[in-house]
């Protein structure tokens, strides 16, 4: 099925402090074939793996709690938001480090304007993706953009903006953020399945007609403040 396509640089001990929270709160693991995933990341990742958009890590974990490369992130978008025929006809990219399993889906994404490399040969796929990076790529992937006034985040820099106002208003994010995005942490796979499975749930009509009225509140308000 054709999907919703149409409508460097943390500290390791924050990947250290990420994977300890991870584990407190996955103390109730579900009853799934991954032994890593719990009740918080049940849905998106049966939703990704059983549309064949990512796989685990392993035949019993996901790797939840995982930092995911963006050579990673650009095939798992790809296969997401694509369809085949884009991702066979795509035409080439210059990019001398992206491996060979990867190189149709980020030609695709390249072509869509989806993505770009670091430099004009150097894609950067063996680097880690960060939560700014992801959010900015999966925005442009499912075609969402909202007003950058709606960001109130201190750590969001100019080019994250718009695609960060779009997870606000979509409902993207969701539990407190405090007052900051974290946009240049580095993203997990759990973090990053759960961002795809609401993305690709803005299919449901009664979910996105909710959404587009909350926005659409939330929007009033603030022209009052």
């Amino acid at each position: 099925m054709h999907r919703y396509n149409k409508l460097v640089a943390s500290a390791a001990t924050a990947s250290l402090v990420r994977s300890a929270v991870v584990k407190e709160v996955c103390e109730e693991i579900i009853s799934t074939s991954f032994k890593d995933v719990c009740e918080q990341y049940k849905d998106a990742v049966n939703y990704l793996v059983n549309n064949n958009i990512t796989a685990g890590v392993s035949p019993t974990e996901y790797g939840t709690d995982l930092d995911i490369k963006r050579v990673d992130v650009a095939v798992i978008l790809a296969k997401a938001t694509l369809t085949k025929e884009e991702i066979e006809r795509a035409p080439y990219t210059n990019f001398i480090d992206v491996p060979a399993r990867a190189v149709p889906y980020i030609n695709a994404l390249k072509a869509k304007g989806i993505v770009k490399g670091l430099t004009t040969t150097f894609f950067g796929a063996n680097l880690m993706m960060t939560r700014g990076e992801a959010a900015l790529m999966l925005a442009k992937a499912y075609g969402i953009h909202e007003n950058v006034a709606s960001v109130d985040f201190v750590d969001v820099a100019p080019l994250y903006k718009e695609a960060v106002a779009a997870f606000i208003e979509y409902g993207i994010l969701s539990g407190d953020q405090g007052n900051k995005f974290r946009t240049a942490q580095l993203i997990n796979r759990g973090e990053l399945a759960i961002f795809l499975y609401k993305l690709e749930t803005l299919h449901s009509v009664e979910t996105r007609d909710e959404l587009f009225k909350w926005s659409t509140l939330r929007r009033q308000y603030l022209e009052l403040q």
